[in-house]
């Protein structure tokens, strides 16, 4: 069931999936991989887009939490609920797999993810990314999201490079971390040939990222000099532009299942719910430098 929940969501049919979700927690209540899954589905898809549209009417005097009407079956768009009460529904289903299973690094690191992006509490999210490293020094995806934390939060570019270095060690395909850190390579420190490195790096991974292409085009330009090389990477990102969501990528994310970042529609970003970026079935990644470079 969880996997066939991974398989519709990675379709878009988030209300199908949610179902198959939630009927494998309950037919395997000792189930960590079950019950995590469910937690992180609930974080990504649900919590954070209804704390994003609140936060949304505020901003424009509307009283938030109430419903937005009658959802299609299998859309993604049920009626709308209250923000707080799907925010304590993720906490419990967080606590419910850790309670089976409290050194589940998977579990550990989006619960992690979920303190800083949801309830906002960076100090208590450090802490549960160090619970997760110390049961798996090398998950990615927690490396990766402590090192948003480092970067964004606490402004310590030194500590979120070494983050972010581990990362890539971990797992060599992790095309965020990668660009995150091409950018405090070149931001940071002026370090242009890493910077360069892992701009390359990313691209080897995600080469259709448009993202990532047009800020190796600048930097190719102003810090190397290289016009013609860097009009063809401009180029390539118009073409991949085209035709697609313009995503920004780089954000933290939310692991369902592993360790290891791949990129595909079960890796969850929890990023903006209206960009129509997603977060990661082997983890949940977080906001991260991207933000920094330009607007997400």
């Amino acid at each position: 069931m969880v996997l066939r929940g991974r398989h519709l969501q990675s379709q878009g049919r988030l209300d199908d999936a949610e179902d198959e979700y939630r009927r494998a927690a309950a037919a395997d209540p000792e189930n960590a991989d079950a019950l995590g899954s469910l937690a992180a589905f609930l974080h990504v898809h649900r919590a954070l887009p209804a704390l994003q549209r609140s936060t949304v009417k505020e901003s424009d005097g509307v009283t938030p939490g109430g419903s937005s009407g009658a959802g299609e079956k299998g859309s993604g768009n049920r009626p709308e609920e209250s923000s707080s009460r799907l925010v304590s529904e993720v906490q419990n289903a967080y606590d419910a797999a850790l309670l089976v299973d409290p050194h589940h690094a998977n579990n550990l690191g989006n619960l992690g993810l979920f303190q800083f992006n949801v309830l906002e509490d960076a100090h208590l999210a450090q802490e549960t990314y160090a619970r997760a490293l110390d049961v798996d020094p090398e998950h990615a995806n927690t490396l990766y999201n402590a090192g948003v934390l480092a970067d964004n939060h606490q402004h310590d570019s030194r500590g979120a490079i070494a983050l972010y270095q581990r990362c890539v060690a971990a797992d060599p395909g992790h095309s965020f971390a990668h660009y995150n850190l091409a950018v405090l390579l070149e931001d940071a420190i002026e370090d242009f040939d890493g910077a360069e490195k892992h701009y390359r790096s990313s691209l080897h991974s995600s080469p259709r990222d448009v993202v990532t292409r047009l800020d190796y085009a600048q930097f190719l330009e102003s810090k190397r000099g290289r016009d013609g090389p860097a009009a063809l990477h401009a180029a390539a990102a118009l073409r991949h532009a085209i035709g697609s969501a313009f995503w920004t990528r780089h954000a933290p994310c939310v692991v369902l299942g592993g360790t290891k970042f791949d990129g595909t529609p079960n890796t969850l970003v929890a990023g903006d719910a209206t960009t129509g970026r997603m977060e990661s079935d082997e983890g949940l990644k977080a906001q991260d430098r991207a933000g920094a470079k330009r607007a997400i």
